[in-house]
C-alpha cells in the first residue's frame, strides 16, 4: 500500500490543494516513515515519485511554522540516509534475496538473523494472506493487485531500468540540495528575526525551550547527514568522483557565499550547525586510508580574515562559527592552517570586550579538544548503496579513530603555553611586584576563565 499512501500524503503537500494544506505536517512525517518500506518493497514506484516529493516538500521549510520545519528536516535526514547525493552507484549484483556473504569479515562479531527481513515477509506470500485480502472491499487501500514485493532476479533489463531510475534520482537529490540550502538561509534569517524580537521584548511569545533545543538537534543532525550522503571525494577524479565532488564543492561554495555576504548574530547558533557539517570530515577515497575536511580549506578563509576590522557582533558570529567548523574538522586539515588558527585565538583572547574573549576561549577549547583527544570520526555516514531499504549490518564496516600523533600535541602544546602558562605567569609577576597590595581581579577573572576552558578542552 506504500505507492497509494505516497500519492494521497503528496496530495497534501500540493499547493494546488488548498483544502488540504493543513495536512502537510502530518503528511510529511506520513512519508518519513515510508521511505525504508518504500525503497525496499517497492523502490520503481518510490523513486519515480522522488523528483515530485523533492520539489512539493521543500515549501515545509517555513521560518513561520517549527512544526512543519522540523517534520520536513526529519523527512530530508531519513532520505538522505538511504539515497546518495550526487553519486551513480548501483545496486549489488552479488547479493541473493538482498543478503551478503559476511562470514570472511564478521572479526569476532556474532551475526543474528541472517535474512531475517525476507523471512518476515514471507506471510504475503501464503495462502492465508492471499485468501484474506481477495476477500477485502475493493474500497479498502489492502485491496492490491499484487501482493509480491519487487525483486529484480538478476535480469539485466531490470536491473538497467532501477539503475536508471537510481541516477535519475541521484540527479533529482542535486538539484535539490541546493534548493534546499537556500532556504535553509532563509530559515536562519527568520529565524534570526523572531530571536531578535525575543530578546528585545517586542514579542510576547519567547519561545519554548524545548523546541529551540528539539530543533538545534535536527537540525544539527539533517545537515550532518545530507553532506555525509554526498560521497566521497575522489582525488583521482575518475568515473563516480567527478559528480560527488562536483555536488559538494558547489554546495561548500554556496554556504561560504552566505556566510561572506551575511552576517546573523541572532542566529549564530544554527550557523555554527551548519559550519560543522560543512567542515565534517570526510574519506579523502573510497580505501578509506586518509580523510580530509575540504570544507574548511573554504571555510577558514572567510571566518578569519579581517577580524580586527569588524564589529564585535560580526567577530562573535565568525568565531562561533569557526568554532563549530573546527568541532568536526579531521587533523590532517586543522594542521595545516595551524597558523591561522594560533593568530585567530591569540586575537579573540587578548580583546577587551568579555564577550569576544569568551567566544574565543570556545574557539580555543575545541582546538585543544581536536588536537589532544582520541575520537570517532563521523565521516562515513553515507548510505550503503548494496539494497535500497535494507538495513546496515556490520559487514567490514569502518570506525575511523582520530588519534593525535606528534605534531598535533606539539601544537597543543604551544597553545597551551602562550595562552596558559604564560598568562599565569603574568598574574604571578604582577602580585610579586605590588607585594600582594594591589592585583587587577579583571586580569586574574580573564586568566581563570582561559585556565577552565583549557581544562576542559585537553583534559
Amino acid at each position: 500500500i506504500t505507492p497509494i499512501l505516497l500519492d494521497f500524503c503528496l496530495c497534501a503537500l500540493d499547493v494546488s490543494a488548498i483544502h488540504t494544506a493543513h495536512q502537510a505536517p502530518a503528511a510529511i512525517s506520513v512519508i518519513s516513515r515510508l521511505i525504508q518500506p518504500g525503497l525496499r518493497y517497492c523502490t520503481k514506484e518510490f523513486l519515480n515519485r522522488l523528483g515530485f516529493l523533492l520539489r512539493l516538500s521543500l515549501m515545509g521549510i517555513d521560518g513561520n511554522d517549527f512544526n512543519k520545519t522540523i517534520r520536513t528536516l526529519i523527512l530530508y535526514r531519513s532520505l538522505t540516509g538511504w539515497l546518495i547525493v550526487g553519486n551513480n552507484h548501483t545496486t549489488d549484483k552479488n547479493t541473493e534475496n538482498g543478503e551478503r556473504d559476511c562470514s570472511s569479515s564478521m572479526n569476532g562479531s556474532t551475526k543474528v538473523g541472517k535474512n531475517m527481513v525476507h523471512h518476515l515477509s514471507q506471510i504475503t506470500t501464503s495462502a492465508t494472506y492471499r485468501k484474506a485480502m481477495d476477500e477485502l472491499p475493493s474500497s479498502s487501500f489492502f485491496k492490491q493487485s499484487s501482493t509480491q514485493p519487487e525483486t529484480t532476479d538478476g535480469n539485466d533489463n531490470d536491473n538497467n531500468e532501477l539503475n536508471l531510475l537510481i541516477e535519475e534520482a541521484s540527479s533529482s537529490l542535486t538539484d535539490w540540495m541546493l534548493e534546499f540550502l537556500d532556504r535553509v538561509y532563509g530559515l536562519l534569517r527568520s529565524t534570526g528575526e523572531r530571536e531578535k524580537k525575543a530578546r528585545s521584548g517586542s514579542s510576547s511569545n519567547n519561545g519554548n525551550v524545548r523546541e529551540t533545543r528539539n530543533f538545534s538537534r535536527v537540525f544539527k543532525e539533517t545537515m550532518m547527514q545530507c553532506f555525509a550522503s554526498m560521497g566521497y571525494v575522489h582525488t583521482n577524479g575518475q568515473q563516480g568522483g567527478g559528480v560527488q565532488e562536483n555536488i559538494h564543492a558547489l554546495a561548500v561554495k554556496s554556504v561560504a557565499r552566505f556566510l561572506e555576504e551575511e552576517t546573523l548574530p541572532f542566529a549564530v547558533k544554527e550557523s555554527s550547525l551548519l559550519c560543522q557539517a560543512v567542515a565534517a570530515a570526510r574519506f579523502e577515497n573510497s580505501s578509506h586510508t586518509t580523510t580530509n575536511s575540504p570544507g574548511f580549506d573554504v571555510l577558514i578563509p572567510i571566518l578569519t580574515q579581517n577580524l580586527s576590522h569588524d564589529s564585535n557582533k560580526t567577530v562573535i558570529y565568525r568565531l562561533r562559527c569557526l568554532s563549530g567548523a573546527v568541532k568536526s574538522c579531521s587533523l590532517h586539515t586543522l594542521l595545516q592552517h595551524k597558523d591561522t588558527l594560533k593568530k585567530t585565538i591569540s586575537f579573540a583572547l587578548a580583546s577587551d570586550d568579555k564577550h569576544v574573549m569568551k567566544t574565543g576561549c570556545k574557539l580555543f577549547r575545541h582546538t585543544l579538544g581536536v588536537l589532544s583527544e582520541c575520537q570517532v570520526l563521523a565521516c562515513d555516514a553515507m548510505p550503503r548503496p548494496h539494497t535500497l531499504g535494507k538495513s546496515s549490518e556490520l559487514d567490514n564496516d569502518p570506525v575511523v579513530w582520530q588519534i593525535p600523533n606528534t605534531e598535533s600535541l606539539v601544537f597543543a602544546h604551544e597553545l597551551l603555553e602562550c595562552h596558559v602558562l604564560r598568562r599565569i605567569t603574568k598574574v604571578g609577576e604582577e602580585k610579586k611586584s605590588s607585594n600582594g597590595m594591589v592585583l587587577n581581579i579583571q586580569e586574574v577573572r580573564r586568566c581563570l576563565r582561559v585556565i577552565r576552558y583549557a581544562l576542559r578542552g585537553a583534559s
